[in-house]
């Protein structure tokens, strides 16, 4: 620790750029995905907005249970199947995933092929349970 240190004073142009360097690459990790909403933002942009719920997690796990009316397209396949969202273009897209971090990632996928607004339910299904929010279970 005491090397830390004094790494840190001996070299604060070196240290200072770091920080800003990794302060910048956590910003643009976290909007390149799309701005998060919670659980109650999520019903207010279906009820107000018509905005379309994307769960990327696999079919099986959307099977067991998800948030209705909401499209399952896996993660695995969001590029091949870019096609079944396309009729909804210019619709706002809510993407879920089981924790949020997968879900990052596809709203990039989306955002690259043009695809806006694009939005991520902040702590995915797990977030959407702890406001004790209903799911449904089986196939959509």
């Amino acid at each position: 620790m005491d090397q830390i240190l004094t790494f840190i004073g001996a070299h604060p142009l070196l240290t200072g750029s770091f920080v800003a360097v990794l302060v910048l690459f956590i910003l643009n990790e976290t909007q390149r995905g799309g701005k998060t909403i919670g659980a109650q933002a999520l019903v207010d942009w279906v009820n107000q907005h018509n905005a379309l719920v994307v769960d990327v997690r696999d079919r099986k796990a959307f099977s067991t249970g998800h948030i209705a009316q909401s499209l399952n397209i896996p993660f695995a396949t969001l590029e091949k199947s870019l096609g079944e969202l396309e009729s909804h273009r210019g619709r706002p897209l809510v993407l879920v995933c089981q924790h949020g971090q997968q879900a990052g990632a596809a709203g990039t996928v989306l955002r690259k092929h043009k695809f806006e607004p694009v939005l991520r339910l902040e702590g995915g299904l797990a977030g959407w349970r702890a406001a004790s929010l209903p799911l449904v279970k089986g196939r959509a």
